[in-house]
């Protein structure tokens, strides 16, 4: 089935209730005009979601720096042609979100219904790192909720390449939030990407997603999300949104301690010091996949590490059952090339997951793609030791991968 017929589809699915439609994206022949925006405007610099600039430290000498390769002729159409959802409606009262119950994209509205009762249910802060935000929709919600609970404070944490300062004003949607006398709006200021999509509500409730905040994410794009009450998970979390936000620290940190394998979560961060090292997600990644029993199913958008292409095809020889979704823009790339030349099923869609599924019981997801770009990058990977969370992301796998694209 074609990206346009499961947009149609999707589609359907929409109430068409609540903040209007988002408005088209401001385009000049590719150029981001630097004027003064209108009030929700939005901007789309022609460039696909998460396309990682250089980092900032010299990369090892095998590395791949993430440049997607050219499209071919089946995706080279404009992301914009698809149709634009509408929002879902602003909540009048808090409904809390339903926890450990993973919710995805295209084709309902259940990911952003999640993410607005996780708003609409604070009372004291939102602390946010979110890499792009230029969904009106979801600053409606985040005004909403300011104009309801007085005493409500908001910190972001976003990057400085998409969401910069252009005379005086942000030129995103944050900028409808900045001067806000109960809003802070810090950036990374600097080259490398501050790549996470988390919100910390009230200290007591988590959003973990792959997903940014736009339309894009929202309603073309293959994401996850899930919300969380673990009390050691959220300190981590906000641990890491403190370094960042209060100490204005983005660079390279010491490796974490290693999280027990007994627990039911595990939350990594990249960049780590060194940062021509991997980060200790990446080396737990790849024991998971060595030993590996009986499935491997993957859906990840940028893919470009070689030694996790290698583990996979291993693991496929040796007899587990490995698939897998790259995004459009990487399946030519020749880490999944040679899977496929080891007999590896990769297919191909508008994928924006990062997520693993082992041995059908242990999930990894959250912001990290599998490149070299996401070792210096501010990224979260998320590890989720659950049958009944895995079945539910298992079961996604299962309805996205007959839809994906076989790679020619």
């Amino acid at each position: 089935m074609s990206l346009l017929r499961r947009s149609a589809l999707s589609l359907s699915l929409f109430a068409l209730v609540g903040c209007p439609a988002e408005p088209e994206p401001f385009v000049d022949s590719g150029r981001v005009d630097t004027g003064v925006l209108p009030d929700r405007a939005v901007i789309d610099t022609g460039v696909p979601e998460d396309v990682p600039s250089l980092p900032d430290v010299a990369a090892p000498m095998d590395a791949t720096i993430d440049v997607p390769s050219p499209p071919d002729a089946a995706t080279d159409a404009p992301r914009d042609a698809a149709p634009a959802c509408a929002c879902p409606p602003i909540p009048a009262t808090c409904t809390p979100p339903n926890t450990e119950e993973p919710t995805f994209t295209p084709g309902t509205d259940a990911l952003q219904r999640q993410l607005n009762n996780l708003v609409a249910c604070a009372t004291q802060t939102l602390d946010m790192a979110l890499y792009q935000a230029n969904s009106a929709c979801f600053v409606d919600v985040v005004l909403a909720r300011l104009a309801a609970v007085p005493a409500l404070r908001v910190r972001i944490v976003t990057d400085d390449e998409q969401c910069p300062v252009v005379m005086g004003a942000r030129s995103c949607a944050l900028s409808r939030l900045e001067g806000h006398p109960r809003v802070q709006i810090i950036d990374d200021g600097r080259t490398t990407l501050m790549h996470h999509k988390f919100i910390i509500a009230d200290g007591a409730r988590i959003w973990v997603a792959s997903a940014n905040m736009t339309r894009q994410s929202f309603c073309t794009d293959e994401n996850n999300a899930i919300v969380i009450e673990d009390a050691p998970t959220i300190a981590t979390y906000a641990a890491e949104f403190r370094r960042m936000f209060e100490t204005r620290m983005f660079g390279p940190i010491a490796p974490e301690a290693e999280p027990s394998p007994a627990a039911r979560f595990a939350v990594y961060f990249s960049p780590r010091s060194p940062s021509t090292m991997p980060p200790r997600w990446q080396t737990a990644l790849i024991d998971a996949i060595n030993n590996a029993r009986t499935s491997l199913d993957f859906a990840v958008s940028a893919f470009t590490r070689q030694d996790i292409a290698d583990a996979l095809s291993a693991a496929h020889r040796r007899g587990v059952r490995v698939r897998g979704i790259v995004g459009a823009s990487y399946a030519m790339d020749p880490s999944v090339a040679s899977m496929r030349m080891a007999g590896v099923n990769v297919r191909t869609d508008e994928m924006h997951s990062k997520v693993l599924i082992i041995d059908g019981a242990t999930v990894t997801t959250g912001s990290a793609n599998w490149s070299t770009n996401a070792w210096t990058n501010n990224e979260n990977s998320l590890w989720i030791r659950d049958m009944n969370v895995a079945v539910v992301y298992q079961n996604q796998f299962e309805r996205s991968f007959p839809l994906a694209r076989v790679i020619p």
